[in-house]
């Protein structure tokens, strides 16, 4: 692809594209709730000489339902909206 103004819109194409496959593909993992259980641990902020540190939340249990909700079939004609991702 060339890097021109009008490769833009192939461009998107094939980013919403990856996007997408990669999507269905993590919704389709099977979950074991010990590594869950394990993971979410880890993902929990921690306080250390008095000062609390984030921790990344790569499968955090919040993350899990936007990630359903983004790639949830509903909205394939509208696309994701913010109340939809808060309602999650």
């Amino acid at each position: 692809m060339g890097k021109a103004v009008r490769d833009i819109v192939r461009y998107f194409q094939v980013g919403t594209q990856a996007n997408h496959r990669y999507l269905r593909a993590l919704s389709e993992v099977q979950q074991r709730d010990k590594a869950v259980r394990e993971l979410d641990g880890l993902c929990q902020p921690v306080m250390k000489d008095g000062k609390r540190h984030a921790n990344p939340q790569p499968v955090s249990s919040l993350e899990r339902k936007v990630f359903r909700e983004v790639i949830c079939a509903d909205h394939t004609i509208h696309g994701v909206r913010n109340r939809d991702v808060r309602r999650a």
